[in-house]
C-alpha cells in the first residue's frame, strides 16, 4: 500500500510504503520511508514508542535509485512482527520524524488493521537461501550453486526468474542453469559462475516483493584468487 506523498517547505518529497496489506498475528509487516534526499549519513530518524502490537525486528538505512531520472533517495526500512492478541483491532503507527541539517520532516500516522487468524489456514513464511556455495574460487574457475525458495504457498504463482536472478558485477559471468520444483512449495534456481578477476565476488542483499510477501535474497561473498595461485 503506497500512501500519498507530500512536500514540505523545502520541497523534499516523502513516500511511505507498507507491505503486506493484510497482516495477522505472527506475520511480518514492513514499513518503508523514502526521502528525496541523496545523503543518508545526514539523515536521522526518530519516533515515539511504537504500539506494543508491533515488535520491531530491524531498521535499515540505504540509498535507492527512484523515478525516471534515477535520483538517489534515502530509504529507511522497518521490519516488524505482529504480536499475538490484537486480532480484529486497529492500531496507530505514530508519525515518524526525520531530522536533516536545519530541516525537520515527518510522515503521517498510519492505521493498521490486524486481521483475525484464518481458520485452519497454514501460515507460510517463505525464505530465500543460497545453497552449495564454494568456499573460494580462482579466476576463470567455474562453480555451480543454487538459490532456494522454501515454504512458499503452492497456491500462489512463484516469483518470476527476472526477480530472483541477480545482475552480476563487472568481471564475472553468471548464468541460470535450471529450475527445480517440489510439491511442498520449495523451488530452486541453479546458477553457473565464472569470476574473471581476483578479489571478492559480491552480490548485495536484495528485497523481492511478490504475491503479498517480501523476500530477502541474501548477500553473497566468494573470495576469488588469481589463476594459478
Amino acid at each position: 500500500m503506497l500512501f500519498p506523498a507530500f512536500l514540505n517547505a523545502q520541497d523534499l518529497q516523502i513516500l511511505t510504503e507498507t507491505f503486506p496489506e493484510e497482516v495477522r498475528s505472527g506475520d511480518s509487516w514492513y514499513l518503508r520511508i523514502l526521502l528525496q534526499y541523496p545523503y543518508p549519513q545526514d539523515a536521522r530518524i526518530e519516533h515515539p514508542p511504537f504500539p506494543v502490537a508491533l515488535i520491531q525486528e530491524e531498521l535499515r538505512t540505504r540509498v535507492s535509485l527512484e523515478g525516471e531520472e534515477m535520483e538517489r533517495w534515502t530509504v529507511f526500512e522497518y521490519r516488524f512482527t505482529i504480536a499475538p492478541g490484537f486480532e480484529g483491532r486497529r492500531i496507530t503507527v505514530p508519525k515518524i520524524g526525520i531530522l536533516l541539517p536545519g530541516i525537520t520532516l515527518s510522515t503521517d500516522s498510519i492505521y493498521l488493521d490486524i486481521q483475525g487468524s484464518a481458520s485452519g489456514a497454514r501460515a507460510y513464511r517463505p525464505v530465500l537461501r543460497w545453497r552449495g556455495l564454494p568456499g573460494r574460487l580462482a579466476a576463470g574457475q567455474k562453480a555451480e550453486f543454487f538459490l532456494e525458495l522454501s515454504d512458499w504457498d503452492p497456491s500462489r504463482p512463484l516469483p518470476p526468474l527476472s526477480l530472483l536472478s541477480p545482475v552480476p558485477p563487472p568481471g564475472a559471468v553468471l548464468e541460470i542453469l535450471e529450475e527445480k520444483h517440489a510439491e511442498d512449495g520449495s523451488f530452486s534456481v541453479g546458477f553457473m559462475l565464472i569470476p574473471l578477476k581476483s578479489g571478492i565476488f559480491t552480490l548485495k542483499a536484495f528485497l523481492i516483493r511478490h504475491e503479498g510477501y517480501i523476500l530477502e535474497r541474501p548477500a553473497l561473498h566468494i573470495p576469488v584468487q588469481s589463476a594459478g595461485d
